[in-house]
Parts: structure tokens; sequence; C-alpha cells
């Protein structure tokens, strides 16, 4: 049985270990390709990832695609078929950037969606995906701190207040991460040094500062004093990344590089989201 959209990668990956593993189908048709062979395509990855995984996912990018509900109807009889038998389909409705304060009007158009969906295919997982992290955090704050709220929680909350039966429908995130790919491209005075902090109120605030000649290492200790100062700040217990940055308020900066403490920005936030979403 042949399974289609990088199957070999992922049937590695489930004997590597990852039991859970479930493949996302692939949609990227070519050129040449005829509305039949495109819809038997699909179908055959539907079914082939079904039949070996016992799942299969469905990633809509929701604020630009579209034309996914076209992908679901072709699917919907096999879906719901799949689905009586016990196997899962999940449908990832992603809105991958959205800016603080939209997160209302977003929830109004997706949960009419939602609605198209669960008449069509009733019984799926769906899972609201999103992130309000900017790539340049002076788009919402000033240069040296700043404020905003996650917006992702808001949507979510918004969308399961909208939708009476919201059984189902699951929350997402990318874990403060920006979707848009921004590799560090400094300029000849190098970076600013910050550090993110994301607070039990669903908001991350934020200090930087302009380097004056001094180390980053000294800057990082500065900002880091900064935050932990800021009485907005509270020592998430278990936290790894609170704890680098206590340790660098007090000198023992443990990294002077970005992706560090984009790192421990990231931990952070997932803690909260662990903790807000599960206990």
């Amino acid at each position: 049985m042949a399974i289609l959209g990088g199957g070999s990668f992922v049937l590695q990956m489930r004997a590597n270990g990852l039991t859970q593993i479930i493949p996302t189908i692939l949609i990227n048709p070519s050129d040449d390709e005829t509305v039949d062979d495109y819809k038997d395509n699909v179908r055959s990855q539907l079914n082939s990832i079904m039949t070996e995984f016992g799942a299969a996912a469905y990633r809509a990018s929701v604020l630009h695609d579209t034309d996914f509900l076209y992908d679901i109807t072709l699917l919907a009889s096999d879906i719901n078929q799949h689905v009586s038998s016990g196997r899962r389909f999940i449908l990832v409705i992603d809105h991958e950037f959205i800016r603080t304060g939209t997160g209302i009007l977003h929830a109004l158009r997706t949960s009419q969606i939602i609605q198209q969906v669960r008449l069509l295919t009733p019984q799926i997982e769906i899972v609201v995906l999103s992130t309000s992290f900017p790539s340049n955090v002076t788009e919402l704050g000033g240069e040296d701190v700043g404020i905003f709220r996650a917006e992702e929680t808001y949507l979510y909350e918004e969308i399961m207040r909208q939708i009476n039966d919201n059984h189902g429908i699951y929350y997402g995130d990318y874990g403060s991460i920006n979707p848009i790919r921004n590799d560090l491209i400094f300029a000849r005075g190098g970076w600013r040094p910050r550090i993110d902090f994301p607070t039990n109120d669903r908001r991350f605030f934020y200090y930087r500062e302009k380097r004056d000649g001094a180390t980053y290492a000294s800057h990082y200790s500065s900002v880091a004093g900064n935050v932990v100062a800021d009485p907005k700040f509270d020592a998430l217990s278990g936290s790894w990344g609170v704890q680098q940055i206590q340790e660098a308020a007090v000198g023992r900066v443990p990294s002077s590089s970005p992706s560090f403490w984009i790192s421990v920005r990231m931990e952070v936030f997932l803690q909260r989201q662990a903790s807000r979403r599960f206990l």
C-alpha cells in the first residue's frame, strides 16, 4: 500500500517511537492535473492514511485558502465513513498570525466556517490554531518596553462562545512563535538585547536595550533585571525559562544569543498555556 504525501518519512517516525503520529493530507495540485485526477489523488491520500494510521489531518490556511471547503465537501462521505468506523479526522483551521484586538472578528468568520463543516462532517475534530506574537515587537510597543495581549487565547474563547455545540473543538497555537520565517539579519551595530515575558493574565511584556558599547551579556543582565523588577513578573514555579531570567538578573547570563531568549519566552508561554488548558 502506498502512503502518499511523504509517507516514508512518517512511517519512519512511527518506527522510531512516535506511535501517535498523524499524517496530514498534502494538497499540492500540479498545473497539468485534471479535476478528476485531483479528486482521485486527494481521496487516495485520505483512504491510505486512514487505513495505515487510523487518523488523518487536514490543515486549512483559513485566511488565505478560501477553497478548502471544496476539499472537505469532496472528502465528506469518505471522512464520515472512516470516523463512524472509529478512525479520526482532524481539521486544523490555521489562522497563522492574527493582530492584537482582531480575535472577535476572526472568531465570527471562523465560527460560520465551522458550522458549515459540521453540516458536512459532524463528528470530526477541529483545532483552532493561531498566534499573535509579531515578527517585530515594536509594531505593538515601544523601542525599549512594551506590552500586548495573547490574542490567540481570546480567538478560541470567542469561537467557543459563539458555537453552541462546541464539543470536539480544540485550542492550538504556535508557542509564541511568529509563523513567518525571519532569519536573524543584524545591522552593522548588532541587535538590541530583549527579553519577553508571558504573564499569567494572557499578555506579553518585554524590555530591550540599545547597545552602548558594553557586552551583550551585560545588557541581557540589565534587561533581565528590568523584567524581574516589573510588577507583572511572577516566578512561575517549575519554569526553566523563569529560572534563566532570574539567573541573568543577578549577573549569571546563560546566553547572549537571541534564539536562546526566544526559547525562554516559548517555555514560559507553554507552561502558562498548559496550566490554563489542562490544570
